[in-house]
């Protein structure tokens, strides 16, 4: 027995010696492969601080890392930075270093990584920096094998940017994982992600504000026709709770074809407000709501380029309301439908809608009315604003803190047009009239100066806008203006 004893732990003191070895002997020939590996597939300019090589952390497999990897684009993109991370490690199969095979990966872990997507008003995207000669690729085969089986970002940013389109969305600290059998021709993947702070504009205007985000999902992924089809998921944004439908693929290199309904049947009013920012960060779970709300969403079609799919968003409240705890007044009374839609193709056959938009505010009704179309080529907006508000009421509805806002503004206006008329100053066919007023406005915030507008007034027609009586005062200076556009 003692011999049996002696024989194991010179065994494994031995392997254990092997294994803190191992990495020192074989780290040169890694650093040499990985080299050789970027310049043979990657068209950008890469760069890394240091290869490290560990057989311990994920034994019996050993983990290969890549710490402060910087991939930057060139030509066009010589000055974005595709891909930035503090670490990206690779758990390869141990057997791997002993052959000629190739190394077998099964695992990436992407940490503190910040992924900046691009695509220029001409198409071209960033990402497209795989070398394309077919005679090199099947002349040389790859060092690396992809046996995948999980991926991993940790702490993350993901950053897209489009300005053919004029989208902008940012996903920041991103934490998610991707598992399944990724060498099956057709495999169940299972995923779940949260994100901190996700935002989607859209030509400017600000659809979603650093909402939180979070998901879980599986999916039947078939990689030989790259179509993802929804079977069971449950995504969150804020407070709103929906689930996916359909299917998604990838057709070739430059499209992507769907056919996804967006689902929200338990959505509550107050749901829909955790999407304002303002709302969502003062005493939201204690904010008294109610009120009926139906929110459906699908796209169906093909995107390639400026070329978009059919979609429709669709919500509709009424009777709803809501109030602050402790605070005397409410928002109430509020019914609206918008419905933003599009046949598909050039992103100017979006239409937006706005029927009716109707809330009181502390006893003051305001009503809102707009429909927009051809959003890209010429704005052909109806609008029309009628109501008044007492802003000194706000303080009793919303906790305002370090400020002072009073005052009253009131509208009575209609506004039909398209960008064009103006533009060529066919005041014969701008439809225009009503007022916008100010009067005793009162801003006082804490470290700031004080802003009093005593008067503001804005008068509307066909041929211009008139602006009369402006009066106010920035700290001790004076203002006074008349005048017309």
């Amino acid at each position: 027995m003692k011999k049996i004893l002696k024989i194991a732990g010179i065994s494994l003191l031995v392997a254990f010696i092997a294994l803190l070895i191992l990495p020192f002997i074989f780290k040169g020939k890694v650093i040499e492969i990985v080299k050789s590996e970027i310049n043979r597939t990657i068209n950008a300019q890469v760069d890394f601080d240091r290869v490290s090589l560990n057989f311990f952390r994920n034994f019996p497999n050993a983990s290969v890392s890549l710490e402060n990897l910087k991939i930057i684009g060139i030509e066009e993109f010589e000055t974005d930075t595709l891909l930035f991370a503090k670490s990206i490690s690779a758990t390869v199969n141990i057997k791997s270093f002993f052959g000629d095979s190739g190394y077998e990966i099964t695992k990436i872990i992407a940490n503190q990584a910040c992924l900046r997507l691009h695509i220029l008003e001409s198409g071209k995207a960033n990402w497209y920096i795989m070398k394309e000669d077919p005679e090199a690729k099947d002349s040389e085969e790859s060092a690396f094998k992809l046996l995948m089986e999980e991926v991993n970002i940790r702490n993350s940013d993901i950053y897209y940017d489009d300005d053919s389109s004029n989208i902008n969305l940012a996903m920041l600290n991103v934490n998610g994982s991707l598992s399944g059998d990724m060498t099956l021709d057709e495999t169940h993947l299972k995923t779940n992600f949260t994100v901190d702070a996700f935002s989607f504009i859209m030509d400017k205007i600000p659809y979603i504000s650093k909402a939180k985000a979070q998901g879980d999902a599986i999916v039947i992924a078939n990689f030989n026709d790259m179509k993802f089809t929804f079977a069971e998921n449950k995504l969150q944004l804020n407070e709103i709770k929906a689930n996916l439908d359909g299917w998604i693929s990838f057709p070739d290199d430059e499209s992507t074809d769907m056919d996804i309904q967006l689902n929200a049947p338990e959505t509550q009013f107050k749901d829909v407000l955790s999407l304002i920012p303002a709302i969502y960060a003062k005493d939201f779970k204690d904010l008294k709501t109610s009120g009926k709300v139906s929110m459906e969403a699908s796209a169906k079609g093909l995107m390639r380029g400026e070329i978009m799919p059919a979609y429709d968003v669709k919500l509709h409240i009424s009777d709803a309301f809501f109030q602050y705890p402790g605070m005397p007044e409410s928002v109430k009374n509020i019914h609206t439908d918008i419905n933003i839609f599009s046949k598909g193709g050039s992103m100017d056959n979006t239409i937006v809608d706005i029927p009716n938009f109707h809330f009181e505010m502390a006893g003051n009704p305001f009503d809102f009315k707009l429909h927009l179309s051809n959003p890209v080529s010429d704005p052909n907006i109806r609008l029309s604003a009628h109501g008044d508000l007492d802003l000194g009421k706000i303080k009793n509805i919303y906790p305002i803190e370090n400020m002072e806002l009073n005052g009253n503004f009131s509208a009575d206006m209609k506004l039909a047009t398209r960008m064009s008329f103006i533009e060529k100053a066919q005041y014969d066919k701008v439809e225009a009239s009503g007022t916008l007023k100010i009067k005793e406005m009162l801003i006082q915030s804490e470290g700031k100066d004080n802003i009093r507008i005593h008067n503001a007034g804005l008068s509307f027609s066909a041929r211009y806008v008139n602006s009369s009586n402006f009066s106010a005062e920035i700290e001790k200076n004076d203002f006074a203006a008349n005048g017309k556009v």
